[in-house]
C-alpha cells in the first residue's frame, strides 16, 4: 500500500493555515475526491471537521435553522470547522446558511458541490475545483 498523495491548491492552503473568515467551497462530480481533499487539508493543518450530508438536513426553515444553530454550537465545542457535503441539495435555503451558519462560525466553513453554487455570501469565497 502507498500512502494517499493529494495536491492541495495554494489557496484551499492559505485560507486554512491562516484560518480566515472564508467559505472554502470544493467543486467537481460526485466521487471525484472533494471532502477528502477538504479534510486532508484541515487535518494536515491540525484541525478537525465536522461532516453534515446537506441532504440529510431538514427543509423547512424553522427546523433548518434549528439544525445550522446546532451545528455552530457543535463545532465551537469541539473546535471543530463544519464541512458541508453536498450544499447542492439546499441551494434553495441560500440566505438562511449563510446567515446561521457561515456567518455565524468563527473560522472557515467549507462544503462540496457539484457545479460550484453560485450564492451570494458576505465572506470571502475560496473556489476549489476538483478534477478526478
Amino acid at each position: 500500500m502507498q500512502p494517499l498523495q493529494l495536491v492541495t491548491p495554494q489557496a484551499l492552503t492559505h485560507a486554512i493555515e491562516t484560518g480566515a473568515d472564508v467559505l472554502i467551497l470544493a467543486s467537481g462530480v460526485e466521487g471525484s475526491g472533494r471532502a477528502t481533499l477538504l479534510r486532508h487539508a484541515v487535518s494536515t493543518a491540525g484541525r478537525a471537521v465536522l461532516n453534515v450530508r446537506a441532504a440529510s438536513l431538514a427543509t423547512d426553515p424553522a427546523q433548518l435553522t434549528r439544525q445550522l444553530r446546532a451545528i455552530t454550537r457543535e463545532c465551537r465545542l469541539h473546535g471543530a470547522w463544519p464541512l458541508l457535503i453536498g450544499l447542492d441539495a439546499l441551494a434553495d435555503h441560500a440566505g438562511l446558511i449563510d446567515c446561521e451558519l457561515v456567518q455565524a462560525h468563527a473560522g472557515p466553513v467549507l462544503a462540496t458541490c457539484k457545479d460550484g453554487c453560485a450564492w451570494a455570501t458576505r465572506r470571502t469565497l475560496v473556489r476549489v475545483a476538483v478534477e478526478l
